[in-house]
């Protein structure tokens, strides 16, 4: 990933390595068939749209379900062009919030969104990050929640039934994409004040700063590729530079 950054000379990009079975035979044993890898690399703005980021984006309980883990293949990606297209086509809804069954007391309980995580905020200083259910953990999740905590936060993991989304005080989105993208409406429903609540232009402010190296690294996330461009302090440690693109997709 580093040699291809450097070598498109990318100051900020996505950054999608993809692992497959290459070629050798056709059947249903992949053994003899080698694993291949391509890193794919882009330049992306806001992935919701720049006014996303302060005014919010309006979401949709989805019709289709998450598979269950004993039925996984691939990583779901035909699901969420599914959700999205559906979405699409009712017009508005930028994405639409996943729905499983459950075997709990809630019937129906928020997972996560298409390539996000979500998070909401309950009397005004009370984070519930969605429980991490097979593929739900994210780095930029976990960064989201030590940053909050930093900030004196009180986070929680935990299902989050459907209903609990509808009198949110707060609700927004995480991941490499979205990064930290506010939720104004859910099913046509406001949420709070329907633009970014100020716990959540809190967290953006925090993670944006980390990111772009506009206050100190005290986590450790940072990966230099660019050695001229790399803080002072690191240049003797680390000869790499850092491209915005290098968090792992949640």
């Amino acid at each position: 990933m580093l040699d291809t950054v450097r070598a498109n000379e990318m100051k900020a990009c996505y950054i999608r390595p993809i692992l497959y079975r290459g070629y050798d035979s056709l059947g249903v044993n992949p053994l003899s068939c080698p694993v291949d890898a391509a890193i794919m690399l882009w330049e992306w703005g806001a992935y919701l749209g720049k006014e996303a980021l302060e005014e919010g984006t309006d979401v949709k309980i989805s019709s289709w379900s998450r598979m269950a883990p004993q039925h996984a293949a691939g990583n779901g990606q035909e699901r969420r062009q599914l959700r999205k297209l559906r979405a699409d086509q009712d017009g508005g809804a930028r994405r639409r919030l996943r729905r499983r069954q459950s075997r709990s007391t809630f019937p129906a309980t928020s997972a996560k969104a298409a390539a996000k995580n979500i998070f909401i905020v309950r009397d005004g200083a009370t984070l519930y990050a969605a429980a991490r259910i097979v593929d739900l953990g994210g780095i930029t999740r976990d960064s989201v929640m030590t940053l909050a905590r930093d900030l004196g936060y009180t986070v929680s993991e935990s299902v989050i039934p459907r209903e609990a989304l509808y009198i949110a005080d707060e609700i927004f989105f995480v991941g490499t994409a979205a990064e930290v993208t506010p939720v104004r409406s859910v099913d046509k429903q406001q949420i709070g004040a329907g633009r970014r609540g100020p716990i959540t232009q809190a967290l953006q402010q925090a993670f944006f700063d980390v990111i772009n190296g506009e206050v100190p690294d005290t986590h450790g996330w940072l990966t230099y590729v660019y050695a001229d461009e790399a803080p002072a302090s690191h240049r003797s440690r680390h000869r790499r530079g850092w491209s915005e693109g290098l968090r792992a997709e949640s």
